[in-house]
């Protein structure tokens, strides 16, 4: 008996007459479907999830290095050429842009405080030896900040950028 009736099932969903009146119920299901696929696409690539949960590690395991270290570097190299120019304003721009990387660096990796001084101490003697030096150096960007017309010297911006890449070096960015 329920051979029998699974067989009629059988030759009636397969029959042609039958097949023919879901033509279009089948093709508003494969369009729904391809709407559906193009949508998942569209905002799995609109969306960071891709690069969060495979981009990133994928280029972590490529170059040994964390992701966005790359992006600190151009940063740094940028910063480097503006220091060594002729020109007063880039240096002081230089310095500007330095102290901005160093705190988004600091704010990376986990340091980043109020000021630059609670930030050194909560890094410790182990990873900032120098932290009287750094402060001094800050000086340097706090008398920009408060004076527009502070006269910034070449050493004093080479002085300024070797102990930000000193900072960098430690705390393993560089």
């Amino acid at each position: 008996m329920e051979s029998e009736f699974l067989n009629n099932l059988s030759f009636w969903l397969t029959s042609a007459q039958l097949q023919e009146q879901l033509i279009g119920i089948k093709i508003l299901f494969i369009l729904f479907g391809i709407l559906f696929l193009v949508g998942i696409f569209y905002l799995l690539f609109k969306s960071t999830f891709l690069k969060v949960h495979f981009w990133q590690d994928w280029t972590e395991f490529i170059s040994f290095k964390s992701y966005g270290l790359e992006k600190i570097h151009r940063r740094l190299e940028r910063v480097r050429r503006k220091t060594e120019s002729n020109l007063e304003s880039d240096r002081k721009m230089a310095v500007l842009e330095g102290e901005d990387l160093l705190n988004e660096v600091l704010k990376r990796n986990g340091f980043y405080e109020m000021s630059l001084k609670e930030s050194l101490e909560k890094m410790g003697k182990e990873i900032v030896p120098n932290a009287e030096e750094i402060l001094s150096v800050h000086k340097i960007y706090r008398n920009m900040t408060v004076d527009p017309d502070y006269h910034l010297t070449l050493p004093e911006a080479k002085k300024f950028l070797g102990i930000i890449e000193e900072i960098f070096k430690n705390l393993g960015v560089i």
